[in-house]
């Protein structure tokens, strides 16, 4: 039987649902707010890869507790943080977790974090290209798996006493079907198998070469 909600219940469920997405996402407390270090804040932002625009979302968290933003001081804070962001290793993570990279270096920096980027990225697709045979695989082993268990219970019908030579008939012509599909899908798992390993090594190969470059 289905359980429903009355209205009484409901309401409080629902204030508190939309006191979530209201307040859920505030990147500070009222009382973080009260307490504020804006250079500290800017640091941790700028050595996260905040875009500058990143303060409005602490304006907007801090108004409830009548807290603007020291923009001076958190600017300075978030330069200095951009200079331990703006890295090559840090780009070259940044591509490794398939993330946008949102234009917050400037200057001789940024061409250090590009070049790490890039070569995350070139690591990042050859990953991800192994990773989508890997799904291939196991979408075929299960698909042969399935293929497996309805040959079996065909052929249960051919050998059974009470079966009827029309089912057995039946049975043997889907058994021959299903034997059909199934060594097709056997050859495109030892394909795929081949092709893995070939991915496998160009993986590795990108890796050893484009990871060292970064760091």
């Amino acid at each position: 039987m289905a359980t429903f909600l009355s209205p009484l219940l409901l309401k409080p469920v629902l204030l508190a649902g939309l006191a979530s997405l209201l307040f859920g996402c505030a990147t500070m407390s009222k009382e973080e707010c009260l307490v504020a270090d804006w250079y500290t804040i800017g640091l941790e932002d700028g050595s996260e890869g905040k875009p500058a625009a990143h303060i409005g979302e602490h304006r907007k968290a801090c108004a409830d507790a009548g807290v603007s933003p020291n923009i001076t001081r958190y600017n300075a804070g978030r330069k200095a943080g951009l200079k331990d962001y703006c890295v090559a290793s840090r780009g070259y993570q940044l591509a490794m977790s398939g993330d946008a990279y949102h234009g917050v270096c400037r200057g001789p920096q940024e061409k250090g974090f590009l070049k790490g980027f890039k070569n995350g990225k070139i690591v990042y697709q050859a990953k991800a290209a192994l990773e989508q045979v890997s799904s291939d695989i196991n979408s075929a082993l299960a698909q042969e798996k399935a293929l497996k268990k309805k040959i079996s219970k065909k052929e249960a019908v051919i050998l059974a006493d009470e079966s009827s030579a029309e089912q057995r008939k039946d049975a043997l012509k889907r058994v021959k079907e299903l034997t059909a599909e199934l060594e097709a899908v056997s050859a495109d798992i030892h394909e795929l198998e081949h092709i893995y390993e070939a991915r496998q090594v160009e993986y590795e190969a990108k890796l050893n070469r484009y990871q060292v470059a970064a760091y």
